[in-house]
């Protein structure tokens, strides 16, 4: 139980590392707008302002989408363990 809880706060802790770390050009207020934005690696991307759906790749991206706007999930990377089936709606 404790490797777990270590584990979760040293992943969070490298998401908000690597999220500190992006810079972010925000053009406008209007819808259609584009953001441009920094990845981990370097690269310049560039994603709608107004994103309403997001599909995970990963299972740590499950579990970040799931907890942060599981109404914005489209999809799942992997099948969900049995014990955290009763928190899915």
């Amino acid at each position: 139980m404790m490797k777990k809880i270590i584990t979760i706060i040293l992943v969070l802790s490298m998401l908000m590392l690597t999220a500190c770390g992006n810079e972010a050009n925000v053009d406008g207020d209007k819808e259609g707008e584009t953001v441009v934005f920094t990845d981990s690696v370097g690269r310049e991307v560039e994603v709608s302002k107004d994103i309403k759906t997001v599909a995970v790749t990963g299972t740590l991206a499950q579990m970040m989408v799931f907890a942060l706007a599981p109404d914005m999930m489209i999809g799942t990377a992997s099948d969900w363990d049995g014990a955290v089936e009763s928190y899915i709606p």
